[in-house]
């Protein structure tokens, strides 16, 4: 991740776990409130001009009927009262965020497996994605699902029918190394082999470049 003089980490939860203890700030919001936080951020970033103009523009669609369902739902007092957070710290954390140089939002099952948990990490990544946050070093939303597994195949591009799609855009030496890795994983697989694949993984860490590997394999 890019280094940063005063990195700072937020946790918001409705309960004071330990992570939130270790947290630089801790937002201790109503439960089931998320998805209002979420796009009372999105209102802030709009209504100040924090937005990333250029990332909005070359790599996203629908901005402007999102922002005009963000501007038409979700002011600031209002999710304050929905959430319990004060409208200034609402707004704290808003810039906190939309000025951070790489921002990575992590959330557990507590936001996929809710009964609007879809429109919650829809709204997580609408957020990376107008400030910009998301294909950088260091800057992504990611769910942490707690299967190793589940973890380093789809969060690392490692899907046998999803290569991982930024590294296909490098250079040929790149793409031949991971579709090798790929296919030496499902060989000795069907052969009942010891995965060579995994001797190689150093290798194809340092040489894609990769930022991370979430561990065991499982095959």
């Amino acid at each position: 991740m890019p280094k940063s003089k005063n990195p700072k980490i937020i946790v918001i939860d409705p309960r004071k776990s330990k992570t939130a203890q270790m947290a630089d700030i801790f937002v201790p919001l109503k439960p089931r409130s998320d998805l209002a936080l979420i796009n009372g951020l999105c209102y802030i970033i709009f209504e100040q001009g924090w937005e990333n103009e250029k990332f909005i523009a070359e790599r996203t669609n629908g901005y402007s009927e999102f922002k005009k369902h963000i501007l038409g739902n979700y002011p600031p007092q209002e999710v304050a009262n929905i959430t319990g957070i004060e409208v200034k710290e609402l707004y704290n954390l808003a810039k906190i965020y939309a000025s951070a140089d790489a921002v990575m939002s992590a959330w557990t099952m507590g936001v996929n497996q809710s009964s609007i948990g879809t429109d919650t990490v829809s709204a997580i990544c609408n957020l990376a994605l107008i400030t910009g946050n998301v294909g950088r070093e260091g800057a992504s939303p990611m769910s942490i699902t707690g299967q190793c597994n589940a973890m380093g195949t789809r969060e690392f591009g490692l899907l046998l029918h999803s290569l991982g799609i930024e590294i296909m855009h490098r250079n040929q030496t790149d793409k031949i190394l991971l579709i090798l890795l790929l296919y030496l994983k499902v060989s000795f697989l069907k052969k009942g082999v010891m995965p060579i694949h995994k001797l190689l993984m150093p290798l194809t860490v340092e040489r894609l470049r990769l930022f991370g590997s979430w561990l065991p394999i499982h095959l």
